[in-house]
């Protein structure tokens, strides 16, 4: 099926604010059994977040412009009719105070234009600012859809006010308590360059070009699979695959690394959620296996074991170990990406 077809029962739902937030929309109190289908755009219209709140700040607002270079981005769900009167009520958009309204828009999506309702603002007030960790839910739902790296760079960079009650940034961010492991998306570069560089800082056996070294994969194009880990919206976690070459001419094999964590969450399992992922996604790829740099001791509990067979030049045996996700049995010296030696 695709996503302008949407089934009986249900109505595509365009989100652009907080609510492309998966773990936001899916609430008790919006629309929990909403299932996300893809990023989307709707053109003739601007983000604003000058949408008055009864908490005193400004909320999003796809505001109609007209202009056809004017352009919201955002996610597209999939929401069962029988939710829509609590998301209405979530929304403000029912009662005599309503301060949206429900409409109907004409989105383009990847398998084409798809009609879909979504909110407009009916009570603005321009000189509105939000608050942070409403900014924060909006990020999390851009970087979730995988929005254009430089309009989550904008919404980075509007402007907040803070919010007057101190308890209400952790109640409201609280959704994110639990590490969210997904993929990289556009937007993500800077911060996984300063998370890996913070990892490495101070690792005695490191020569501190490790964010370098992902800067340049993904250059090349060759981050086979990376994964982040976000806790309370922020990244704190990233790991990277790339394919390596095998003298004996073997093919799908890959190496991981560098993982990264952030030395604040360090030990509390985000380093197996990452090891655990990317595993996976080598699996469902069907790679032939993996090979990586580091103490045996750690590494073991996922299966890598040294093997002698395959020799990385310059290193201690018993620190390359490999996993063979595959019958493939390989020999020879193994050579990684040459973004490997990037030094900037």
């Amino acid at each position: 099926m695709s996503v302008t077809e949407a089934p009986a029962e249900t109505l595509l739902y365009f989100a652009y604010g907080s609510n492309m937030s998966s773990l936001r929309l899916q609430h008790a109190t919006r629309a929990p059994s909403a299932m996300p289908v893809g990023p989307a755009s709707v053109s003739g219209y601007r983000l604003a977040f000058h949408k008055a709140s009864i908490d005193g700040s400004g909320k999003a607002d796809c505001e109609h412009t007209g202009d056809l270079t004017d352009r919201v981005f955002g996610g597209l769900f999939r929401v069962p009719v029988a939710d829509i009167a609590a998301l209405d009520k979530a929304e403000g958009a029912s009662g005599t105070k309503a301060g949206y309204r429900r409409t109907e828009v004409v989105v383009d999506t990847d398998s084409g234009p798809a009609k879909a309702v979504t909110y407009v603002a009916t009570n603005k007030q321009p000189d509105l600012l939000p608050y942070p960790w409403y900014i924060q839910h909006v990020l999390v739902g851009a970087r979730e859809f995988g929005l254009p790296a430089e309009y989550i760079v904008a919404i980075q960079r509007r402007a907040t006010q803070s919010d007057p009650k101190p308890s209400r940034p952790t109640e409201e961010l609280s959704i994110y308590a639990t590490p969210l492991l997904r993929r990289e998306v556009p937007g993500d570069a800077q911060a996984i360059h300063e998370l890996t560089m913070l990892t490495f800082e101070d690792v005695p056996h490191s020569v501190h070009t490790e964010h370098f070294i992902v800067d340049q994969l993904r250059i090349a194009g060759a981050l086979s699979v990376s994964l982040v880990v976000e806790v309370h919206g922020k990244l704190v976690g990233h790991v990277a695959v790339s394919p390596v070459t095998i003298s004996d001419g073997s093919s799908g094999w890959y190496g991981l690394g560098p993982i990264s964590v952030s030395p604040a969450y360090q030990r509390q399992g985000i380093g197996t959620l990452l090891m655990n992922g990317a595993i996976s996604a080598l699996r469902a790829a069907k790679a032939s296996g993996c090979v990586l740099l580091g103490d045996p001791t750690y590494y073991q509990r996922f299966s890598f074991l040294g093997c002698p067979e395959l020799v990385l030049p310059g290193v201690p045996a018993a620190y390359f170990q490999a996993l063979s996700l595959a019958d493939s049995r390989p020999q020879g010296t193994v050579s990684y990406h040459k973004a490997f030696d990037a030094t900037e």
